[in-house]
């Protein structure tokens, strides 16, 4: 079944990228995409999702009129593939930050494979960054509804490229 979010955007001109890469210029007359931006769906299987990956992005546009690739992925537990593919950004989220925090420790639990190496923020791995958002949610299954130490956060990220 389709996502509920999904279903919500039925009627506005936002897309859903499902497991597929939009080709985005940023204007009508650019010959060439400007960039590329990849969805992934999360199914906590960091092998499949990484297969996933590598098939959307063999369908990206990937030339050099067009090399900025952005990715759109959950949880940052694909990051060490999105490092291997060469994506320029990582969008996430899924860890909140680990919600509950600590002074001088961090994130008690995060929900990541890889525990604390991506609990928040901005993360760099060869040619890719990643960035990791708290989000403005709270987990709501086995965490506590609660937030202690770790703000909720709303990011603006610019990007900016040259003709």
């Amino acid at each position: 079944p389709r996502p509920v979010v999904a279903k919500l955007l039925d009627d506005l001109p936002i897309r859903w990228l499902e497991n597929q890469a939009q080709p985005v210029k940023w204007s009508p007359d650019d010959h060439e995409p400007a960039l590329a931006i990849a969805g992934v769906t999360c199914t906590n299987d960091a092998v499949r999702d990484g297969e996933t990956l590598r098939q959307v992005l063999a369908g990206a546009p990937n030339n050099p009129a067009a090399p900025f690739v952005l990715l759109l992925y959950h949880s940052p537990d694909l990051m060490p593939q999105a490092a291997r593919a060469q994506v320029d950004l990582s969008l996430c989220g899924h860890t909140h930050g680990g919600q509950i925090r600590f002074p001088l420790v961090g994130a008690l639990v995060t929900g990541s494979r890889f525990w604390k190496k991506y609990e928040m923020g901005r993360y760099a791995e060869g040619h890719t960054t990643l960035y990791v958002s708290r989000g403005i949610g709270m987990e709501g299954r086995g965490a506590p509804r609660a937030r202690f130490l770790c703000p909720p956060e709303i990011e603006l990220i610019e990007l900016r490229g040259t003709r």
